[in-house]
């Protein structure tokens, strides 16, 4: 059993392919701004590294704006699962 269409659709093609692709430019736009928000920026990279040198050496004198726990926290997690921080 088929959908009827409806007799808008049927003399205006144009309109349902306008609106799909409206539709894929805002999923677009909307796509690109979170990634804009939810990506990593430059600092976030230095604590990573920072929290490696804290959790390898025992030494806490890099990057100290913030607290160790901010720097070590994180990288527990993105270096265990690659096996270059041992939780032993």
């Amino acid at each position: 059993m088929e959908v009827p269409i409806p007799p808008i659709l049927e003399r205006k093609p144009y309109l349902v392919s306008g609106t799909v692709y409206c539709f894929l430019v805002v999923q677009s736009m909307l796509l690109a701004w979170s990634a804009y928000e939810r990506s990593p920026v430059s600092i976030e990279v230095g604590e990573l590294a920072a929290g490696h040198y804290h959790l390898t050496t025992g030494r806490f004198n890099t990057a100290v704006v913030n607290p160790p726990l901010v720097r070590c926290q994180p990288t527990v997690g993105a270096l265990s699962s690659c096996g270059s921080v041992s939780l032993d």
